[in-house]
């Protein structure tokens, strides 16, 4: 394995602990503990005894689910996560498209999740909390840790003393990319800045 992919893993592990459902918050990936984590990177799908040992570490942790999900979410093209190899994970995608699978996520709820410009900070601040709020209502579950990265942009622009664009954006910028990982590329895409 490359520092490169080193990298890339603890980024992804990093991603899918920050987007863990509250209930199973406390919980950390079994994988995280592995001492060899080039166990989880099979270099073709006949490499039987990485897969089956990634997959005996998958099948014991209690975020499989949530990791799984969160892999084919984002197209994940390396490794195995939730018990999934990446080829397997391509034909789950392939099955998902050919089905007509495509963003769940309305035009109308995207903009719902990106409403936070207004006329005042207080203004701002409020349409984010409900932003969050549309947000856990799409993912189905709460996103505790992108309330609290909410929170915490809001507090350094008011610290900065950021004006409403200023803050808007910063909140956006925390946003966005939550949508995108929920399945609505096309509809934030849609959502003017």
């Amino acid at each position: 394995m490359t520092s490169q992919e080193r990298i890339a893993r603890a980024d992804s592990l990093y991603q899918l602990m920050t987007h863990v459902p509250g209930d199973q918050l406390a919980e950390s990936p079994a994988c995280a503990d592995v001492a060899d984590p080039e166990v989880f990177f099979p270099v073709s799908p006949q490499d039987a005894e990485r897969i089956e040992a990634a997959k005996a570490v998958c099948a014991g942790c209690g975020l499989r689910a949530v990791c799984r999900e969160r892999a084919l979410r984002t197209a994940e093209p390396h490794g195995v996560w939730g018990g999934l190899t990446e080829w397997e994970r391509e034909e789950i995608l392939r099955e998902r498209r050919a089905a007509g699978q495509g963003p769940r996520v309305s035009r109308a709820a995207a903009v719902e999740a990106l409403d936070v410009v207004s006329g005042s900070i207080g203004a701002v601040t409020a349409g984010a909390h409900r932003a969050v709020d549309a947000l856990e209502r799409i993912a189905g579950h709460e996103l505790p840790l992108v309330r609290h990265r909410v929170a915490t942009r809001l507090s350094d622009c008011r610290r900065r003393g950021d004006g409403v664009e200023q803050t808007s954006a910063a909140v956006l910028a925390v946003l966005r990319p939550e949508l995108r990982r929920l399945g609505g590329d096309e509809a934030a895409e849609g959502v003017a800045a």
